[in-house]
């Protein structure tokens, strides 16, 4: 049975690891293979979900199939198998406490704290595993176009959609029939992406479908690909993608990471929602029609109204309820609804995408929208405070993300797509 050998490497510090979330401890084969399957499904763009679903399974296997006679198969096919330790080794692994600038710690959010400080632990850049990839039998070609995929757009660990993460793939024997962007140059690198998608994507991508008639995340004729500037440093590259989001989002209203630099300039957003908790502080809350727009950039979507003071707590509450207020009493948060966990909320992962490419020169930033619809047309979306929960409409404002790009390609960057 054939197999593919591949090292993956990182251009950015990862947030990997298991349930213990002070430990790092690399890539691990089930969490390659829902990678591979994400960026597989990326490049079906025409399967109806039930087709895509039987694709899938014919390649990386499926749990509860049977034959014809009602059989129970086994939902094995791709195997992952580590030709290298899965631990990291030397340096690669660090704890938490390790600082980020303001920009890097605005898109780790979560993993990194106040202070730009890492609260979890993290591979570093010189992070290396191989594994021996062995697909079912004529399978070859479609596992290539995940890794290609992965490769181009992909990264690993918490706050991957953020340029966390970012994985470089290297076949033992190169790539076949595909563009090797790691040796690409800046001039080059557009023109590698552009012919890699037509290799993977079988077709110019122009000829994809609409982003609304797709059921799935994939891409489409609707898809966004910018590339920035080269830097010697991933960090930079990194950091100029941030800066570029930071600014758009901060257009909207204004961001954690900058509060001195907003002086009352508050964005259409900022505005919407203070006036929304104003009300439902005074009891007359009405529920907004969409969510804010900086909602598109996923979900949920906290807002923290420091400025705004609604006074001291009842007397009648207890010592619990009122370190409720306390902490609540300024928050409001917009999610699906229906998630999970009992509080009812559930997510919608970002359909934008930063990635920090390694090139022949240095390192270059990426940034990928695919849009597809975003929630379900019979989806709502929740805003919680601490004077109850309301329902409103699914996000479909992306006014925002066409914004990005715009500003994006007017500042240097190559639109590479459309």
């Amino acid at each position: 049975m054939p197999e593919i050998v591949v090292t993956f490497g990182l251009t950015t510090p990862a947030f990997a690891g298991g349930a213990d979330q002070a430990v790092a401890d690399g890539i691990r084969p089930p969490t390659l293979g829902g990678l591979l399957r994400f960026w597989w499904r990326a490049s079906q763009p025409d399967l109806a979900p039930a087709e895509l679903k039987e694709a899938e399974a014919e390649i990386f296997g499926a749990a509860g199939r049977y034959d014809e006679d009602g059989h129970p198969v086994s939902g094995q096919r791709l195997r992952i198998v580590p030709a290298s330790a899965l631990k990291p080794v030397g340096g690669a692994c660090k704890g938490a406490s390790q600082s980020f600038p303001p920009e890097l710690a605005y898109l780790g959010y979560g993993p990194i704290g106040g202070g730009g400080l890492t609260t979890a632990g993290l591979l570093t850049t010189d992070y290396r595993a191989t594994f021996r990839l062995i697909p079912p039998a004529g399978k070859e070609t479609e596992l290539w176009k995940a890794l290609w995929l992965l490769n181009a757009f992909g990264g690993i660990g918490s706050r991957s959609r953020r340029g966390w993460g970012g994985v470089k793939v290297t076949p033992a024997n190169g790539w076949p029939a595909w563009p090797n962007l790691g040796e690409s140059s800046l001039e080059d690198l557009s023109s590698g992406l552009k012919s890699g998608l037509r290799e993977v994507l079988g077709r110019d991508p122009a000829s994809l479908p609409d982003g609304s008639a797709l059921r799935h995340t994939a891409f489409s004729k609707d898809t966004s690909l910018s590339i920035g500037p080269s830097n010697v440093l991933s960090e930079v590259a990194h950091s100029a993608a941030a800066k570029a989001l930071m600014k758009e989002r901060q257009r909207l209203g204004c961001s954690r990471v900058a509060p001195k630099k907003c002086q009352g300039k508050h964005g259409a957003d900022h505005d919407a929602v203070y006036g929304l908790a104003e009300d439902a502080r005074d009891g007359k809350i009405e529920p907004p029609v969409t969510p804010p727009t900086r909602a598109a950039y996923g979900l949920p979507h906290p807002y923290f109204l420091s400025q705004l003071d609604v006074g001291k707590p009842p007397k009648s509450l207890d010592a619990e309820e009122k370190k409720r207020w306390k902490n609540q009493r300024r928050s409001m948060s917009f999610a699906p609804k229906g998630g999970p966990g009992g509080d009812g909320m559930g997510r919608r992962a970002s359909p934008l995408i930063i990635k920090v490419l390694s090139i022949h020169e240095g390192y270059v930033p990426l940034m990928l929208w695919l849009p597809a619809p975003f929630l379900p047309a019979n989806k709502e979306v929740i805003f919680k405070t601490l004077w109850g929960s309301h329902s409103c409409d699914p996000v479909t404002d992306v006014s925002s993300l066409d914004a990005l790009f715009r500003a994006l390609n007017a500042g240097g960057w190559t639109a590479v797509m459309p």
